[in-house]
């Protein structure tokens, strides 16, 4: 392949540079985003306008291609290392060039994957001048979404169109203190690729994990009066990695107590500590072998009569939810919500949240937008709920109650997987 890179960008035929579709008022589509996830310090969902902010450089790239002989193409768009270095990449300070154990995995829209090492874009390495390109032939690409640019492959099995999610990576965790050896780089790779009765499989073993998770904190008596919610929730995850080796959550962890526990997942209240007659509940999204689990779990101290019939209708909720979901073939995300909507108000309560849930599967959706709300159960989803997703696999959903009582100030949570 041939490249220009290095050089500015110059002027494209159509658009002036760094203008794309949105910025032209072109917008009547929706433009296409990527989620950026993993071992990131900020992990974000981006479009083409937002990759217009870092440094454009072009690539001129002839490339092999199977089915079409040699192909030709003009590409414009930032160097992939600077827009994941601005994400904070999770290396470790105290381990000597730890950055050279950091994989990238990028998916298309097509379920089309490609594997890069973090050392094969670094400056001080391989320096390939990979690009996230915005414009292809001077064309912007806001609605088909961003393309991968090995410029220097001759062939161009690696190239990705409609990237839908980057995700960094260096927790290969191994005995031999290989951190990409063997199996363990296996279940990654396979985390992409697997079909849908190992994903389901794999969905089934993270949950039945967090369910042990959780038996252990109740057994080991961690939520317990006097204890701050920071302490509680470090202490369930130092649990997690005694017993599962986990050290990697694809959410924040949550405890909260008291009128704290009133407040949806997006809040963020000051720590409290756990009273003598309070209620608690704990939100974990631990990551099991590139699989998420989500599952949350109330618990009850004292003998306050409406707390134990808050937490006793949680699961009970929860159940008829999932027995209207199984009884309509063509349940949308607004009808499920409305649903358990109508079974909370029945039990005296309120929801606390403005969604019922949300997918789950291989790789953290925590930064899924809010506005995307084809992702949650919400009553603004009018899309069905069994489907797939754009790379072909089945949706999986988890199903959340957040009940509260306003007026005596507490609530409580219940959730795992729904579709399962």
């Amino acid at each position: 392949m041939s490249e220009t890179l290095g050089q500015p960008a110059s002027q494209p035929i159509g658009q002036p540079l760094g203008q794309s579709l949105a910025a032209a008022g072109t917008d009547t589509v929706p433009m296409a985003e990527l989620a950026l996830a993993g071992d990131l310090a900020r992990p974000s969902r981006l479009t083409v306008p937002d990759l217009l902010a870092w440094p454009q450089h072009t690539a001129a790239a002839s490339f092999e291609c199977a089915t079409s002989g040699v192909r030709h193409h003009r590409f414009t768009g930032p160097l992939l290392h600077d827009v994941l270095s601005a994400a904070g990449p999770g290396f470790d300070p105290r381990r000597r060039k730890d950055r050279l154990r950091f994989l990238i995995a990028v998916t298309g829209a097509d379920g089309h994957h490609a594997l890069l090492s973090w050392a094969e874009t670094d400056p001080d390495f391989g320096r390939a001048p990979v690009l996230l390109a915005v414009t292809l032939d001077d064309t912007p690409l806001d609605r088909a979404g961003p393309q991968l640019v090995l410029p220097q492959d001759r062939c161009g099995a690696r190239h990705i169109s409609g990237i839908t999610a980057i995700r960094v990576d260096g927790g290969y965790p191994t005995g031999t203190g290989n951190p990409v050896a063997g199996s363990d780089l296996g279940n990654y790779l396979h985390s992409m690729a697997d079909d849908e009765p190992t994903r389901a499989a794999r969905l089934l073993d993270a949950q039945a994990k967090a369910e042990r998770l959780f038996a252990e904190i109740e057994k080991l008596g961690l939520v317990a009066p006097g204890e701050g919610e920071r302490a509680v929730s470090d202490r369930v995850r130092d649990l997690a990695n005694e017993m599962f080796g986990t050290t990697r959550h694809w959410h924040k962890r949550i405890v909260r107590s008291g009128p704290n526990t009133l407040k949806p997942y997006k809040e963020n209240p000051p720590d409290r500590v756990i009273g003598a007659d309070d209620i608690v509940f704990a939100d974990f999204g631990p990551i099991f072998e590139e699989y998420e689990a989500d599952f949350g779990r109330t618990f009850v101290l004292g003998d306050d009569p409406v707390k134990h019939r808050l937490r006793d209708d949680l699961p009970r909720i929860f159940a008829a939810g999932r027995s209207f979901f199984d009884a309509d073939p063509d349940i949308t995300g607004a009808r499920l919500y409305a649903e358990v909507d109508r079974l909370a108000r029945d039990a005296g309560w309120e929801l606390g949240g403005w969604h019922a849930g949300h997918l789950v599967g291989e790789f953290p959706h925590e930064w899924i937008d809010g506005a995307d709300v084809e992702s949650y159960v919400t009553p603004a989803n009018d899309t069905p709920m069994r489907r797939t997703d754009k790379a072909g696999r089945r949706c999986h959903w988890i199903l959340e109650i957040h009940l509260i009582d306003r007026e005596r100030e507490f609530g409580g949570f219940h959730e795992e997987l729904l579709t399962l």
